[in-house]
């Protein structure tokens, strides 16, 4: 089971160093990433950091950004992780919960999916210095668990 605390500062630069492979090297954050109207999370698996979890309010809705960390990535560990952070969402009160994952990332959206996430929308974003298609998914109405 996942313990999921408020992000320290040691955990942001840990998180800062970790360096995803091609061709997910578009979900390696800076320092920068960690500014803004964001609530931050790290996420252990006992006492080892294993991801983070980015939340925004707006309008009733909680807009989720997740981070595995990137030996994990691929390895059955996605749809526990996910579920881990819809649970948190849930217990602050939200049931309306909105992610976007770049549409190329066919590994990740398949984990969504059977966590109770349906297809939205597509929005062109910036991804570091790259202009990227971006898939919308909501939460739907069945739970992942």
């Amino acid at each position: 089971m996942y313990q999921i605390n408020v992000m320290s500062e040691s955990d942001k630069e840990i998180i800062v160093s970790w360096h995803y492979p091609a061709p997910y090297q578009l979900y390696d954050l800076t320092a920068d990433d960690f500014n803004g109207e964001y609530d931050f999370f790290s996420v252990f698996d006992d006492d080892q950091l294993v991801g983070m979890l980015k939340l925004h309010y707006n309008e009733g809705t909680c807009h989720l950004g997740l981070g595995l960390r990137p030996d994990l990535t691929g390895k059955g560990h996605g749809q526990h992780f996910v579920e881990a952070a819809v649970q948190l969402v849930k217990e602050q009160g939200y049931q309306s919960i909105q992610l976007a994952v770049i549409s190329s990332n066919e590994r990740a959206i398949k984990v969504y999916e059977r966590c109770g996430f349906v297809e939205k929308d597509y929005e062109l974003m910036l991804a570091g210095d790259v202009l990227e298609e971006f898939l919308i998914m909501q939460y739907g109405e069945e739970d992942c668990f």
